[in-house]
């Protein structure tokens, strides 16, 4: 295709109608009224209780349950795990990813129940994570106490 032709493509095309100009976009793509009715279905389906809700289903467990279901494991008080620096913090790291596991909390909360800050609660556990794929000990002591505070 020469630059005539092309020019006579593009100067065609300006009398079709643009099929995209009653369309709304957003993460559905239609005309407004498909839009509304596809807006009402969704707004029924996340009302019903049958629709998985990660909060409302996770904050069945209590996260002092699971701060003091991981003090007693390990054998330490509660309140001193969660504002110990002391190394290891081998408690408190599994405390840390028992709660972003097992509750709806998020690295900001669970921050403020052991005075740290969110990206560091996010890297502790990351970090614990990594450290439960190699030792399967560790893997084993989380299995136990999640089964002790899991309903």
């Amino acid at each position: 295709m020469d630059f005539r032709q092309y020019s006579r493509f593009v100067e065609d095309a300006k009398d079709y109608l643009d099929p995209c100009k009653n369309a709304y976009a957003g993460f559905i793509l239609g005309s407004v009224q498909f839009i509304k009715d596809k807006l009402r279905l969704l707004k029924d389906d996340v009302g019903s209780k049958d629709y998985a809700h990660k909060r409302a289903v996770k904050n069945i467990i209590e996260p002092k349950e699971i701060v003091n279901a991981v003090a007693a494991y390990f054998k330490t008080d509660a309140e001193q795990m969660c504002k110990s620096n002391k190394r290891p913090m081998t408690a408190k790291k599994a405390a840390l990813y028992l709660l972003r596991r097992k509750t709806g909390l998020t690295n900001a909360e669970i921050g403020e129940l052991f005075g740290m800050k969110l990206a560091a609660v996010s890297k502790s556990a990351l970090s614990f994570e990594r450290q439960m794929t190699k030792d399967r000990k560790m893997r084993e002591v989380i299995d136990k106490i999640s089964s002790k505070v899991e309903v």
